[in-house]
């Protein structure tokens, strides 16, 4: 599970290999492996942790002095004064994990501005310290790495989680057809928490059945669970992030389609709380005007998509024991179009992480919009070459049709208008016709990408 997190181990390797002191937040979404990276990365060096629960602010301070061999009963500001005593009078390199850091901010509200003094004294002194906190719960990293935070400046290393790159997905499935093999990470996702549930010696249908339909299915229930945990009301947010996994995109069909809301203006809290737990972010078109209001809502990973527009409808049916049913009916008729609406996104990470049959990856990519005109991927590639995409999820081959999208887009856009090099390319996942594959024999900036190239297997 940790071959996508390289980059990201050697990051916090890199920081915790120095002397020190140094401050470093890792954050990320429920189920993305902070812990499980902060576990990887320490794997070889000595270090204290303590993993928070929801218990009071007494209770965390008697288990943290436990925990560091120090004097039980201080409060916040003396157990840390016996900490940076220690490590003053040892010179001894410390390493310490406060994981969960949300329930200790919840026990104790004003933990930022202690530990902003016990840093002081740390940094004042040169001490050999190194503090990790971890969490997933945004509003409370916010408190401690926030540009408000008394903590803001003395943050080394601030990093965030996302899920797993979608090759480290499919990588595993490597048995599987191309199409099933995007299905899955279609279905499933990148989480960590997630796809160690996937069996690689099953197929596709038995994996979903196995992880997410069958009665004893341990994420039948997964879309409601993380809602209770994490907001108030949780009927709302699972009216809006069905409209949103069921492909709508805009402010007004997301309302429309929330028919609890007596007006559109009630949907912006709702929103904004979903985007800062990472379950949906705003996109704005390449070439939107700056201040523009044009924004679409699209999930952040695709697995919740899935299972709020396939499992949280048959939820009856499902504990009822049907699932097969359910597959056969209501989820392998509309498996393609749920594809549709994500493998725009698998296509932009190849191009920001693979691009294999490009000139190179690219060093911005999104989507283009407007009046007109509508294409999955576009971006400037670090040699400054500027692509454009057009996605296509058919069974069947495609022809010169797949160009469309890519030149109506060229004349309608200014984006990248002006550079020396524009390549236009089609994504496929059912081969390419004749006529199209002559034309780009002909024409070097058109490049075919299809589902081996998507996968790295060709």
């Amino acid at each position: 599970m940790f071959s996508g997190r390289s980059e990201e181990i050697c990051q916090l390797g890199g920081v915790l290999d120095g002397l020190g002191p140094a401050l470093t937040i890792v954050r990320g979404p429920e189920g993305v492996g902070t812990t499980s990276l902060v576990s990887q990365a320490l794997a070889a060096r000595t270090h204290l942790a303590y993993v928070a629960a929801p218990v009071t602010d007494a209770d965390h301070r008697a288990l943290l002095a436990e925990r560091l061999e120090l004097e039980g009963g201080a409060d916040w500001p003396a157990l840390l004064d016996q900490l940076a005593d220690r490590i003053e009078k040892t010179r001894e390199k410390t390493v310490l994990v406060l994981d969960g850091v949300e329930h200790l901010l919840a026990a104790r509200s004003r933990l930022p501005t202690l530990l902003s003094v016990f840093w002081a004294r740390i940094r004042a002194r040169a001490l050999p310290f190194h503090l990790v906190l971890v969490g997933s719960d945004p509003e409370a990293l916010g408190l401690l790495g926030g540009a408000r935070s008394p903590l803001a400046d003395a943050v080394t290393l601030d990093l965030e989680l996302g899920p797993l790159p979608y090759r480290e997905i499919t990588a595993s499935l490597g048995a599987w057809p191309a199409r099933d093999r995007i299905a899955g990470w279609a279905a499933l996702g990148g989480m960590p928490a997630i796809a160690r549930w996937l069996d690689p010696d099953e197929g596709l249908v038995p994996n979903l059945r196995r992880i997410m339909l069958d009665p004893d299915a341990p994420l039948l229930r997964a879309g409601t669970d993380l809602l209770r945990r994490t907001v108030q009301s949780p009927a709302r947010y699972a009216s809006i992030l069905l409209a949103v996994a069921q492909g709508r995109r805009e402010w007004g069909e997301i309302a429309t389609a929330v028919t609890d809301f007596r007006s559109s203006g009630q949907l912006a809290p709702y929103l904004a709380r979903l985007e800062e737990l990472r379950l949906i972010e705003t996109r704005r078109s390449l070439d939107a005007r700056e201040g523009s209001r044009s924004r679409r809502y699209h999930p952040t990973d695709p697995f919740l998509a899935f299972w709020f527009r396939f499992v949280l409808p048959n939820l009856t049916e499902l504990e009822r024991g049907q699932s097969a049913d359910v597959w056969t009916r209501r989820i392998r008729p509309f498996l393609d179009d749920h594809i549709r609406l994500h493998f725009g996104d698998l296509a932009r990470a190849y191009v920001t992480r693979y691009a294999e049959r490009l000139p190179g990856a690219a060093r911005e990519t999104g989507a283009l919009w407007g009046p007109g005109y509508a294409l999955d991927v576009a971006g400037v590639l670090k040699g400054g070459a500027v692509c454009y995409g057009s996605c296509s999820w058919e069974h069947s081959p495609v022809g010169e049709e797949a160009m469309g999208p890519i030149e109506r887009a060229l004349a309608e856009s200014r984006y990248g208008f002006g550079r020396e090099s524009r390549l236009e390319v089609v994504f496929h996942a059912g081969g390419v016709g004749e006529e199209l594959t002559r034309r780009a024999a002909r024409e070097d900036q058109i490049r075919l990408v299809g589902l081996e190239d998507l996968l790295g297997t060709a």
